[in-house]
């Protein structure tokens, strides 16, 4: 299991859920907290979304509770890509949180 998230949360104090293993914070802060992380000594990799799974796109074009249940045993698998990565020599470079 990935630590990512309690890290996240010991070194920025923001809530951590521990059913889910998640943490975060909201986008407005992204800049800040990114900056704090790498003067600590991190790397960060931010990623977006680009989409889901096929099954998961399957499953959602159906209705009902069955096929809600489905999704919810499949985990989300939901693709994601790396946008940028911040480290010392990186973090002055320009990113724009919404590209």
């Amino acid at each position: 299991m990935y630590n990512d998230a309690f890290i996240l949360h010991k070194e920025l104090d923001v809530a951590y859920n521990t059913k889910w293993n998640m943490a975060g914070f909201h986008k407005s802060k992204f800049e800040a907290n990114v900056a704090k992380l790498v003067r600590k000594g991190y790397k960060v990799v931010y990623l977006a979304q680009v989409g889901l799974g096929k099954d998961v796109e399957r499953k959602m074009l159906r209705s009902g509770a069955e096929a809600e249940d489905e999704l919810k045993d499949e985990g989300g698998i939901i693709k994601r890509e790396i946008k940028a990565i911040f480290t010392p020599a990186t973090l002055d470079t320009s990113f724009s949180y919404s590209s």
